[in-house]
């Protein structure tokens, strides 16, 4: 992150039902997207603590820019939804989120429900 403004993320997830909605799988490494309102470029390398519900505390994450919904979900056809971004997990600690994140949605039977970002 030399010569690059450090961000710093906070994502508070209190649910299972969030925890998917959230999950981006189709990133490599996985990814979720984070509700914000202020504006990151593509690329920008973020430092993430995710809370889960059951967590005592936040788990740091270092991740990467690599979707935008500037505008509440003109990305989608049918959906307005939250502004964000979504994020893909780098190193270590973001294979360890990964691999947890989908072990706690592995036998989740969330139907039909769209995500925020699919």
């Amino acid at each position: 992150m030399s010569g690059f403004e450090s961000y710093m993320l906070n994502l508070p997830i209190s649910s299972l039902d969030m925890l998917y909605a959230y999950y981006m799988p189709f990133l490599q490494g996985g990814g979720v997207f984070v509700p914000t309102k202020k504006k990151y470029p593509m690329a920008a390398e973020v430092s993430l603590l995710i809370k889960l519900w059951d967590d005592q505390r936040a788990s740091p994450v270092p991740a990467r820019v690599v979707w935008l919904s500037s505008d509440g979900g003109a990305s989608r056809d049918t959906m307005a939804g939250p502004t964000g971004i979504g994020v893909q997990f780098l190193g270590a600690e973001g294979e360890r989120m990964r691999a947890r994140i989908e072990k706690l949605i592995a036998g989740h039977k969330a139907g039909d429900r769209p995500t925020l970002t699919m």
